[in-house]
């Protein structure tokens, strides 16, 4: 008996084996042909509607006879930035970090992951081209650095809802909608405009978040924190995903693992790939890692300037309030509320929210929506390239919901009514899909300063993933005093974490200088 058990395991063990190597095997060939066609895809259309770039404003009249604009926010970072950036970088010794005062190369305002993705692009299509000069060299790099990590966004999306682990066993189906989920990123309005046609700097953050939030959903926290490190080099809001999973690691797990497993490798990584920057030119080169945007200084309706809900406000007809508002968002007092309110429903929910993947992704989209309608700067309309993904990933969590509650609810359905419910369901997922591209083609056209009502809108759609229950322990006073008991725990083992350290230091120089005197 033990005999036969033990190869029935066998074989099922070759079995599985096979289905891994399988699995891995479609996975490669999607993800390479996801990457390509994106690529592709990418190019084809930012080629097409190009003309678009070439105004901030674009009119034209409709088959009524009606005169249409659609405010795009055109905005040409690329040619006026971007490029000078790369020229100096790579063919004049500049150092991002230091003040050049009226120039443009005085702006640059990213880590330095972003212009070390360009000169690398850079150094690919002068090995690949010899023959371009540099001024065409440049100009293709900036091209394609934007629309190559764009679709390696894309790609990753594909593996990160692949790796869902409600969908990781379904063989057939997780590839189906994960190659689905990509194209719906792939063809977002949003992202082929602001990130493939205008070559914003939007995806090279959105990819290695999406790199972060995979691992950080596997709980492999250190790698999560690597990648999340290049994100925040790569553009600052990323820092704000690192400070919530933080927290949630913190009251799901403990302090000790929060620090040792996560924000230190952040840290480390961050400073590691500071190096020189960071010994050159210390004072300006985290200014402008930390302090690269400001609340805005008066009721601002420039074309370069951010809006807030300041100006949303004010497009409604109600002065007033609009400069309440301005005079609470200039102390930033609208988003330490909300953004504020956000990390502390982390804090006092971490655990449910730490339960499954669905509830960590519905989160994440909440926290980044808030942050990009409360952030006292403002925002541009090239933002949701980065909000795109979280919402599509939402997408799938809530219709995995809705098909778990459906079938669970009613468990004497008939192969027919299942067949029926599923055929619902399908159609509710191209509803979302509409949604998503819907709002994006909204967002492009409408004026600018109506855009932050819209991620207000979608802020509060969002805020029913949850429950009331969950809501309120923001009220609850018991919650509060335990907040206050964490907070002193947090710093004392700061305190008790560097002083180890640093007495740790100190006998190892000790007896360094013992034995040089012996």
């Amino acid at each position: 008996m033990l005999s036969l058990r033990n190869v029935e395991a066998t074989i099922n063990k070759k079995i599985l084996d096979k289905s891994r190597y399988l699995d891995i095997i479609i996975t490669v060939i999607v993800s390479v042909l996801i990457l390509v066609l994106s690529c592709y895809v990418k190019n084809l259309i930012s080629e097409k509607v190009k003309f678009l770039s070439k105004t901030f404003f674009y009119s034209f009249t409709n088959q009524k006879g009606e005169n249409i604009t659609w405010y795009l926010e055109s905005y040409t970072d690329a040619s006026y930035y971007y490029e000078p950036f790369l020229q100096a970088f790579s063919f004049e010794g500049w150092n991002p970090y230091k003040r050049y005062l009226g120039s443009e190369l005085d702006y640059y305002m990213y880590g330095p992951i972003f212009i070390y993705s360009k000169y690398i692009t850079l150094l690919i299509i002068g090995f690949l081209h010899p023959n371009l000069s540099q001024i065409e060299l440049v100009k293709a790099s900036i091209k394609w650095s934007a629309i190559t990590i764009d679709s390696l966004s894309v790609m990753m999306l594909y593996i990160v809802i692949i790796n869902l682990k409600f969908l990781k066993e379904k063989l057939v189906l997780k590839h189906i909608i994960g190659f689905l989920g990509s194209i719906l990123l792939m063809l977002a309005p949003i992202n082929l405009y602001y990130s493939d046609t205008l070559y914003l700097n939007g995806p090279l953050m959105t990819f290695f978040a999406l790199i972060g939030l995979n691992y950080f959903l596997k709980e492999k926290y250190t790698l999560s924190g690597i990648f999340l490190s290049l994100s925040f080099l790569s553009k600052q809001l990323s820092l704000f995903l690192v400070i919530q999973f933080f927290i949630l690691i913190w009251k799901s797990k403990d302090l000790k693992t929060a620090f040792t497993k996560f924000l230190n490798p952040f840290i480390i990584t961050s400073f590691l790939l500071s190096i020189p920057w960071i010994f050159i030119t210390p004072i300006l080169y985290i200014g402008r890692i930390f302090a690269a945007g400001h609340p805005q200084f008066y009721l601002n309706e420039e074309l370069s300037i951010a809006q807030s809900l300041a100006n949303s406000i004010s497009s409604l007809g109600c002065e007033l309030c609009a400069q309440i508002y301005w005079y609470l968002n200039f102390v930033m007092i609208p988003f330490l509320v909300f953004y504020g309110g956000c990390l502390l429903f982390a804090h006092f929910n971490a655990k449910e929210i730490m339960e499954s993947e669905e509830n960590i992704i519905l989160y994440t989209t909440l926290s980044v929506l808030i942050l990009h309608t409360f952030i006292s700067r403002g925002i541009y309309k090239y933002y949701n390239s980065y909000i795109n993904v979280f919402f599509i990933l939402s997408i799938i969590v809530v219709s995995y919901r809705i098909i778990k509650y459906m079938f669970k609810k009613e468990k004497g359905f008939s192969a027919k009514e299942k067949i029926t419910l599923s055929f619902i369901i399908f159609l509710c997922s191209i509803l979302f899909t509409i949604l998503l591209w819907g709002e994006n083609l909204l967002i492009m056209k409408i004026q600018r300063e109506r855009h932050p009502l819209i991620l207000l809108l979608m802020t509060i759609i969002f805020s029913f993933s949850f429950k009331l229950d969950n809501y309120k322990k923001l009220f609850i006073k018991k919650n509060y005093r335990i907040l206050v008991i964490d907070v002193k725990s947090f710093f004392i083992y700061i305190y008790s974490s560097t002083k180890k350290k640093f007495l740790k230091m100190v006998k190892i120089i000790c007896k360094k200088l013992k034995k040089e005197n012996d």
